[in-house]
């Protein structure tokens, strides 16, 4: 009879070690995946970060032109840069002038719009907002 209790006593700690071993291959699996996730997440952050980056430094780039030339307008016009192309349409009658950019960088997309007057004070930049695709 003292056979048989340690027999299931040797069971019963097998047992409860499988189980153990089960919830901590579960818990490194859930784990890693929400490390990669949060990975993934960071990626898409930096590289929207970036895309926005090259949108307003081609907004920038406009404003410059405008302040060398207030007269100046142009349409689907492309702006390449090292990192990514703007493209871009700065419309508008005399001083109030609309721009209109679309900034790409690799694989993602940014839309601005800015509102600007021209005038003897210079530039002044009315409305500025990102356009959600």
């Amino acid at each position: 009879m003292g056979k048989n209790v340690s027999s299931q006593s040797g069971v019963a700690a097998l047992l409860i070690v499988v189980i153990i071993g089960a919830v901590c291959v579960i818990l490194a699996k859930s784990l890693s995946r929400l490390s990669i996730s949060d990975l993934n997440m960071s990626y898409l952050d930096i590289q929207g970060s970036k895309t926005l980056d090259l949108t307003e430094s081609c907004l920038e780039e406009i404003l410059r032109r405008i302040q060398i030339d207030p007269d100046w307008r142009i349409e689907d016009y492309t702006l390449n840069l090292s990192d990514g192309v703007c493209e871009l349409d700065v419309v508008g009658v005399t001083n109030e002038v609309t721009i209109n950019i679309a900034g790409n960088f690799s694989q993602y997309h940014k839309k601005l719009k800015a509102e600007i007057k021209t005038g003897d004070d210079g530039i002044v930049l009315n409305n500025w907002e990102e356009i959600s695709e």
